[in-house]
């Protein structure tokens, strides 16, 4: 298998942060969007992430690591609040959902002080069309 340091890096992330990403709740409506308990060393915060096409898998830590990334990213690269609803299908009338995006500010800057900037080294786009990066992150299974 060809080595891509992109992945590698990512999979160092795991290991020297003891990274550990747990799916713990679906929503009712949308079974590709979930929480997952994301965990560094002893930290702990509940994030919402779109696993689009059901990679999410405890025999694959590195994509769920990954999808986390993703929604961090997605967070800050979001213009406001109803881009992001709309990015995540997510009714923006219901409060608790404001309450989350807010929250997320603080998460972002909590992570990115642990790891550093936050960086899903693979093209959303790659992943999306399963090429090059994103179709050799799918099927990784060093870990």
């Amino acid at each position: 298998m060809r080595s891509h340091p992109e992945i590698e890096r990512l999979k160092q992330y795991l290991i020297d942060f003891k990274i550990d990403v747990r799916k713990t709740k679906s929503l009712d409506s949308n079974n590709h969007v979930f929480w997952v308990r994301y965990t560094i060393n002893d930290d702990c915060w509940d994030i919402l992430i779109d696993d689009e096409f059901n990679h999410f898998s405890e025999q694959n830590p590195l994509i769920n690591f990954y999808l986390t990334l993703v929604a961090l990213e997605e967070y800050i690269e979001s213009d406001d609040y109803l881009a992001w609803c709309k990015l995540y299908n997510l009714d923006a009338s219901n409060m608790s959902w404001l309450n989350y995006y807010k929250s997320l500010k603080k998460t972002y800057k909590q992570i990115e002080r642990i790891l550093g900037k936050i960086d899903s080294e693979i093209s959303s786009f790659d992943y999306t069309l399963q090429t090059g990066l994103g179709k050799a992150l799918s099927e990784y299974t060093g870990i």
